[in-house]
This record gives structure tokens, sequence and C-alpha cells, in this order.
């Protein structure tokens, strides 16, 4: 059996760890994790995540870029905590999701 999702599983247990151990607010927290998880596409996770996702990725660049600066940092500088905890919930399902849903699938032949 090969492991199924296995970039977007191994991306969401460090940003588990990170959101829930990890020093400062929740924000510098969530721009840490989003090094990692930007890097994720819609054909990286399943289906079933996939609104979770985007709406992620909404809540995430809802600003745009300011400058230099990309629109993941120029939002999370802006975001209240509980908007970053908003965040840090649907990341955590997601992560759920694919731990205990969606861990193996048979090679193929």
């Amino acid at each position: 059996m090969q492991l199924k999702y296995h970039s977007a599983r191994s991306k969401l247990v460090e940003a588990i760890k990170t959101l829930s151990i990890g020093k400062g607010k929740i924000q510098t927290r969530l721009l840490i994790v989003f090094d990692d998880l930007n890097a994720l596409s819609n054909q990286d996770i399943p289906e079933e995540i996939t609104q979770k996702w985007n709406e992620v990725n909404k809540l995430v660049t809802k600003y745009g870029p300011n400058g230099l600066v990309g629109s993941i940092e120029h939002t999370l500088s802006r975001i209240t905590e509980p908007t970053g905890i908003r965040i840090a919930v649907l990341i955590y399902e997601m992560y759920y999701h694919i731990v205990h849903e969606n861990t193996f699938t048979p090679s193929p032949k």
C-alpha cells in the first residue's frame, strides 16, 4: 500500500504542530505554516476537503498584496485573533480528514 496525499498529510502535520506549540501570536504562527501550505494545490488534497482549502485560501489572501508584501503576509498582518483561530480550525479539520479518513490506498499495478 502507498500513502495517498502524502505531501498534504506531512504539511498538515507540521502545520498542526506549529499552530499548537509554536511561539507567538496566531497570525505569526499562520505565516510560518503558510510557507509550507502555500505549495499545496487542490490536486494534492482529497476532493472532500477542497471547499475547506478554498475557504482557507480566501481568508489568508483577503487583502491582496501591498507593495512588496504578498497577499498572505499582508492579510495575516491585519486579521484579528478570532479570524486566525477560524483559519487554524479549518486547517485542523483538513488534517483530521486526511489522517483519519484518507490514509492508505492500494498501489497501482
